[in-house]
């Protein structure tokens, strides 16, 4: 039983998506730097730089939203649409490209986005909405 102070389950669970969220860019982009997966396009800097400051960022929201800090739940809504709104349409505009990549980063753009798309549906549910909403003592 929660109280209206004590954090609810559905913080914890969005909290759990973006730490397997932030664990998967970082596998991700290390099997990119030690050539496991191929890079094409980008630099072997630029890959590595994406992929740290994208787990850097899933990481600090997981924090916040732990800590109650609601404008850690705005930030990644806004992140989300954009990052999530331009993954789509490059799959429905352009399916070849998507489809050129590696199986290992098919798997991982449509394991963020549903890993991502339940974490935001947790944040902003009414569980999680009355606990942000709350004053802290």
């Amino acid at each position: 039983m929660t109280n209206e102070f004590s954090q609810p389950q559905t913080i914890r669970r969005a909290a759990l998506c973006l730490w397997i969220s932030t664990a998967l860019t970082l596998v991700v982009t290390a099997a990119q730097v030690l050539n496991l997966v191929p890079i094409e396009g980008a630099t072997l800097g630029m890959t590595t730089a994406i992929g740290v400051l994208t787990a850097g960022l899933l990481a600090l929201i997981a924090i916040l939203i732990n800590a109650r800090r609601n404008w850690g739940r705005w930030l990644f809504a806004v992140i989300f649409i954009l990052g999530t709104l331009s993954a789509i349409a490059l799959i429905f505009t352009s399916p070849h490209v998507f489809l050129g990549l590696p199986k290992l980063l098919q798997a991982n753009m449509v394991s963020q986005i549903a890993l991502q798309t339940a974490a935001l549906f947790l944040m902003f549910s009414s569980k999680s909405q009355q606990w942000f909403g709350t004053k802290r003592s």
